[in-house]
């Protein structure tokens, strides 16, 4: 066996973890559905940077901030499946993002955003005062 067997795993998959965003969206027993999500792998991130940097002609570069918090959302969010016409079709919209803000409310978009960071092993503020604290 490799010295660095440890390291030979391709599991994102199982990394994949459910979290509550909105207490507004039930089962039939009146529980809150989770929405599933899933890690961003590094090297799908870099794309996403790179693809949202933009060099102007005079040297400076600009970065589109919102595209990139859109597009690592979309690639986490395994559940509710985006992508689903039917659901785009209800909310009238027909893009993974636009979905997600016509279905959730301001502070569910936050609750989203920080299980999102945390999937991924990015401490929200809070987490890193509570540590400096400690």
């Amino acid at each position: 066996m490799s010295k660095f067997a440890a390291f030979m795993k391709r599991d994102i998959e199982n990394l994949e973890r459910e979290y509550v965003i909105s207490e507004r969206f039930l089962d039939e027993d009146g529980n809150p559905i989770k929405f599933k999500l899933r890690p961003m792998p590094t090297v799908l991130e870099k794309q996403l940077s790179k693809e949202c940097r933009k060099i102007e002609k005079n040297g400076t570069v600009t970065f589109n901030a919102e595209k990139y918090e859109n597009e690592i959302t979309v690639a986490c969010v395994v559940y509710p499946d985006l992508k689903d016409i039917e659901l785009q079709d209800y909310y009238g919209v027909n893009s993974e993002i636009d979905l997600l803000n016509e279905m959730l409310l301001l502070g569910e978009n936050r609750k989203l955003q920080e299980a999102i960071q945390d999937i991924n092993g990015i401490k929200t503020l809070d987490e890193k005062i509570e540590e400096a604290k400690n």
